[in-house]
């Protein structure tokens, strides 16, 4: 932002400060006149609020009521209030609404709003129109590389029967606003419609347009309202870059972690043979007499039980393979009845496919026939 722009801004910012009600995203809230609709599963309820004074003016179905047989959209007498200087107040149950914390890189900061529609789908259940929602800053860490945000959202199917009761009113939710929870736990948001002007807001323009003469004649003596038009271009073409840059971060984030997970698992998979190459390794190694009723190859370890004509000599056979090792009998070795066949269980350790190539390089070429 520029230095004139953000002299501009401390300016109004501080002109506003000095209004009655004075502030200007939550003076609607603080104090004067507004709306409030209060939301639970049972009813709706709808006051107007004067400073401290409450004054209810109608109850609607809430959203767990049966409908209305009739079909006909209930509708609250608002009286003198008018939609061009009346803000509303949204005041959701807990258990309707979903309020979370969110971790955000630095960068998205200047454009919280549209970095939060773009990612809501990822953050919450739902889609950024299917919401009203609205967010509050509640530090950075990592000397600035990361905001941490609460974020509040209200699903639009469940409040919309309520603000339909306020036709011609075409509220919107205000976004940046940061209202606090209410003292029941309540999700908060500020509503205004799209004809909505704030008061005071003709005496400010008109003190504006005084500073900005004097800082035309006797400060920077530079055609301001000639700029105003191409420094706002410039700025808009900014933000959405940094939006789209705040995005790209988000992405890229999640591609790095994408990518640990994939070579994680690439290397869980390639450490140890395959258990074909096992079976293949045993089929070399066990002799022609030898049969397997049982081959189990679970959790780096093969399990072998069969019988054979030699079975005291299949632990050497296997201990000298560089794929097997710590071959011993798992149980006692039992003759077959007069055959002179052993029946035999044991069970070998599968090596890694590192150690077992430095000890196949040890050792010399062995033929593969019996």
């Amino acid at each position: 932002m520029s230095p004139i722009r953000r002299f501009l801004a401390w300016w109004l910012s501080e002109l506003r400060a000095m209004l009655p009600g004075g502030g200007h995203r939550d003076a609607g809230l603080g104090s004067g006149r507004r709306v409030r609709v209060t939301v639970d599963e049972h009813a709706v309820v709808v006051s107007r609020v004067d400073g401290s004074r409450v004054r209810e003016l109608g109850r609607l179905p809430g959203p767990a009521a049966p409908p209305d047989p009739s079909g006909v959209a209930p509708v609250v007498d608002l009286g003198r209030l008018s939609p061009r200087d009346t803000p509303c107040e949204l005041a959701v149950a807990s258990e309707l609404a979903l309020s979370k914390e969110v971790d955000l890189p630095g960068a998205a900061q200047e454009n919280l709003g549209e970095v939060l529609a773009f990612e809501m789908e990822r953050l919450t259940p739902f889609r950024a129109a299917d919401v009203l929602y609205d967010y509050r800053v509640l530090g950075r860490r990592d000397g600035g590389k990361r905001v941490r945000v609460r974020l509040s959202v209200v699903p639009r199917r469940l409040v919309a029967p309520a603000l339909a009761a306020f036709p011609g009113w075409d509220l919107r939710a205000v976004t940046g606003a940061g209202v606090e929870p209410g003292d029941g736990g309540e999700v908060r948001l500020l509503l205004r419609s799209a004809r909505y002007r704030e008061r005071g807001g003709t005496w400010l323009v008109g003190i504006l347009a005084l500073v900005n003469l004097g800082l035309l004649a006797g400060v920077l003596a530079v055609p301001l309202a000639q700029q105003r038009g191409q420094l706002a271009a410039i700025d808009a073409r900014l933000e959405a870059a940094r939006a789209r840059a705040a995005a790209s971060s988000l992405l890229e984030e999640r591609i790095a972690a994408l990518r640990s997970e994939i070579e994680a698992l690439h290397a869980l998979k390639s450490a140890r043979p395959s258990a074909v190459e096992v079976i293949d390794e045993l089929t070399r190694l066990l002799p022609d007499e030898t049969w397997l009723y049982r081959l189990e190859l679970k959790g780096g370890k093969v399990l072998l039980q069969g019988s054979s004509g030699q079975a005291s000599a299949l632990v050497g056979a296997l201990e000298a393979s560089p794929l097997l090792s710590d071959a011993r009998f798992d149980s006692p070795v039992v003759r077959e009845g007069a055959g002179g066949r052993e029946r035999f269980q044991l069970s070998a350790q599968v090596e890694a496919i590192a150690s077992a190539e430095g000890a196949a390089g040890d050792e010399p070429p062995r033929s593969a026939s019996r």
